[in-house]
């Protein structure tokens, strides 16, 4: 019984892409919290008394968004790095380690289209949870995939299997991460 590695290739990435389009990016959207309620005593007396009162939350909110801005740079720095550096190391194995200084402009370039796509989606379908909001970031998320195969293969010069494990592991790399910056936020 022979499997098609392509198809294996086309599931995984349709699962993945599913759990990082209704999973990573509602959650970010998710982290905000909308309601704001303020107790009179908490307020204070009079001016000086109200200073006093909203300067401690008021650091400690000044250092959360800090920490949080911390750890959304680090990730975006390790998912910058992380991927090409894999590709790398995986240049020689997969005999094509003379484009890889061609790829990875490419990738970079793709990334910010990437961006430009997929944020205001996120924003769009962050306000729309479910329903059309999830088919239209879903579709969104096919597209760049298929626009990240297409650089790879086209840029490194490789059989369109060995692009779609390369997209898979972009994919896969990012996952982890996003779920790693996740964890340190909550």
């Amino acid at each position: 019984m022979e499997v098609d590695v392509d198809l294996r290739f086309r599931r995984i990435r349709a699962c993945v892409i599913f759990i990082r389009v209704n999973v990573v990016i509602p959650c970010l959207f998710q982290l905000v919290d909308k309601n704001l309620k303020i107790s009179r005593e908490s307020i204070g007396i009079n001016l000086f008394d109200a200073v006093a009162t909203g300067t401690s939350p008021g650091i400690r909110l000044a250092v959360n968004v800090g920490a949080i801005v911390l750890v959304f740079l680090l990730a975006f720095a390790l998912d910058w790095a992380a991927f090409p550096l894999a590709v790398l190391a995986l240049a020689p194995s997969m005999d094509f380690e003379d484009h890889v200084l061609r790829y990875i402009p490419a990738l970079n370039w793709a990334r910010v289209l990437e961006l430009v796509v997929l944020l205001p989606a996120a924003a769009i379908g962050g306000a729309e949870p479910g329903g059309l909001g999830v088919l239209f970031r879903l579709a969104l998320m096919i597209i760049v995939l298929v626009y990240h195969w297409f650089v790879a293969k086209s840029a490194l010069e490789v059989t369109g299997p060995q692009a779609a494990f390369l997209v898979g592991l972009n994919l896969v790399m990012g996952f982890i991460i996003s779920l790693w910056a996740l964890s340190l936020i909550r």
